[in-house]
């Protein structure tokens, strides 16, 4: 089981740790001159609940009628590199977030005498790696009261977790998501329904499924280029989902694995646990080979505990490319939308949006921003190519000096200019993924260039 499982407490004997001078003195004057009878009960807690024990540690020992009354702080000196009476610098404490743009200080190193109503307890804190490691010294005759310690903040934490219903990301900051709603995404209306629809119904029948046995455990990829709308797509669901969001990317994924994911995922459901960029975690196994994180995440989906009413996102890239236990197991994932290139009249309408936008301007005909949706499209331009092209256009106008005060004006010219240039540069990245695939680095997928290292196609 993990160190920082709720339920996992470690009784460990008097001799197998070495308390300093100053901690000695402290445990013999709380808990009796017996060193024999002392005992450390240690409890692991992982960084991003951290803010919640911490939370509950200061609140909790100051509510009255909690049980637990806060007797005296320890300075982290008191514990490691104290002198033998204990003096020297206070406890440490740290700013966290509890909500957005609302922080709070809590015990990062040290310690406090806590009294409950059968006796004293020693509480330590001390940092590790990735954890923050909780002791509680008792005597042997007073062990339950340690343990109803933990028991007691974990309770607290369940009853006052300031992360459930919030968006966050995998952890524990909150996701700032002002300025984006179902209304920016510009997708075909078929392509909006089957995820906005679907993924807020998955949501709501939580409840329904339990009831009636169905698995509540649901997912979805979104699928499709770079740069046609699938962050922008997972912004507004995060936005607007009745319900947790942890938003995860690879760099987190990579570096702490999916296990802590999905404990907060299941503490928080329901709940949405949207993971970008699958490519770089599941690749299909018959091409990357030994997949230690994509072995982790079926293990974690389809694992001993159950992720009741825990709905995971995936965006891909290259979804042609990702393993066939991810796509096709049935009931993993039980949605798959391509979120592709738009077509002329969604590109029409990121033209003129973003000019609205930007708040600049627009001196000329109209029209012209259908013709340039029209060419951008049959070139396969990307929503990200289309947006660009106001980028440069503004740019453009710039080195023109028709900045006008606070306004900048662009001109018909401007927006012509500026589209035969990004249908420059997509011609000539097409031209560089040709010309891998003929060096045989690359294939072509269904949808278009997906990576398959080592192997060229025979004709």
């Amino acid at each position: 089981m993990p160190l920082d499982d709720p339920k996992v407490l470690q009784a460990i004997l008097t001799e197998s740790f070495h308390p300093t001078p100053a901690l000695q003195q402290i445990l013999r004057d709380t808990l009796g001159k017996d060193a024999s009878k002392h005992r450390q009960f240690s409890k692991s807690v992982s960084s991003w609940r951290w803010p919640l024990w911490g939370s509950a540690f200061e609140d909790m020992t100051t509510e009255k009628g909690s049980g637990w009354v806060k007797e005296r702080l320890l300075g982290p000196s008191a514990h490691w590199k104290g002198s033998a009476d204990g003096s020297g610098p206070g406890p440490i404490f740290q700013m966290v977030e509890v909500g957005l743009k609302k922080e709070r200080s809590i015990l990062s190193e040290g310690g406090a005498i806590l009294k409950g109503k059968t006796g004293s307890i020693v509480v330590t804190v001390e940092p590790s790696w990735r954890s923050v490691n909780v002791m509680a010294h008792a005597t042997e005759e007073n062990r339950a009261l340690a343990e109803k310690f933990y028991s007691d903040v974990d309770g607290w934490v369940s009853k006052h977790n300031f992360y459930r219903g919030q968006k966050i990301d995998a952890s524990g900051r909150f996701l700032d998501l002002s300025g984006v709603d179902y209304d920016d995404v510009i997708l075909p209306e078929k392509t909006k329904r089957d995820i906005f629809v679907n993924v807020k119904q998955m949501i709501e029948r939580t409840a329904d499924y339990e009831k009636f046995g169905i698995p509540s455990k649901r997912g979805v990829i979104m699928a499709g280029p770079p740069g046609c709308g699938k962050t922008l797509v997972a912004r507004a669901l995060a936005k607007n989902l009745p319900c947790t969001f942890i938003w995860a990317n690879v760099k987190e994924i990579m570096e702490n694995g999916f296990e802590p994911i999905y404990e907060q995922a299941r503490e928080l459901a329901p709940s949405v646990v949207l993971m970008e960029d699958a490519d770089g975690f599941g690749l299909d196994r018959r091409i990357g080979g030994l997949n230690p994180r994509l072995s982790e995440l079926l293990n974690v989906l389809d694992g001993v505990v159950e992720n009741k009413g825990v709905i995971t996102i995936l965006t891909s890239n290259y979804a042609e490319m990702l393993d066939c236990a991810l796509t096709n197991r049935p009931g993993r994932f039980d949605l798959k939308v391509f979120v592709g290139p738009p077509g002329p009249n969604e590109a029409q309408e990121i033209l003129r949006r973003n000019l609205e936008k930007r708040k600049v301007v627009f001196e000329g005909n109209p029209g012209i921003l259908r013709t340039i949706a029209d060419t951008l499209t049959s070139r396969g331009a990307s929503g990200a190519h289309v947006v660009d092209v106001v980028n440069t256009a503004m740019a453009l106008a710039v080195e023109r000096g028709r900045g006008q005060g606070l306004r900048l004006v662009v001109e018909e010219k401007d927006l012509g200019d500026a589209a035969v240039m990004v249908g420059d540069r997509i011609i000539q990245a097409e031209a560089e993924e040709k010309s891998l695939v003929e060096s045989g680095l690359m294939k072509w997928g269904e949808q278009g260039p997906g990576w398959k290292f080592g192997t060229k196609e025979e004709s």
